[in-house]
């Protein structure tokens, strides 16, 4: 292969990771829910908005999200 061809090569791969950064997550809302009332406690726009404020497990809080079950006290939906 040529030096140009390499060079065109090169500059194609990171012209497409520069695109996938640049392209927006679409986020999915995810609400807080109090165990007893299921009444709505908290919203969050997405889960690395909650995993972040509350310093929890993504793994966790996907899967009770996902199961509809307890994480942390509190049953977690798509809101």
């Amino acid at each position: 292969m040529s030096k140009r061809n390499l060079r065109a090569r090169r500059n194609a791969k990171q012209l497409k990771k520069a695109v996938k950064k640049e392209v927006k997550k679409e986020y999915t809302p995810i609400a807080k829910l109090d165990a007893e009332s299921m009444e709505v406690i908290e919203s969050f726009e997405s889960v690395d908005q909650a995993i972040e404020k509350l310093g929890l497990n993504q793994p966790n809080l996907v899967r009770a999200l996902k199961n509809k079950t307890k994480y942390k006290g509190f049953y977690w939906d798509f809101d």
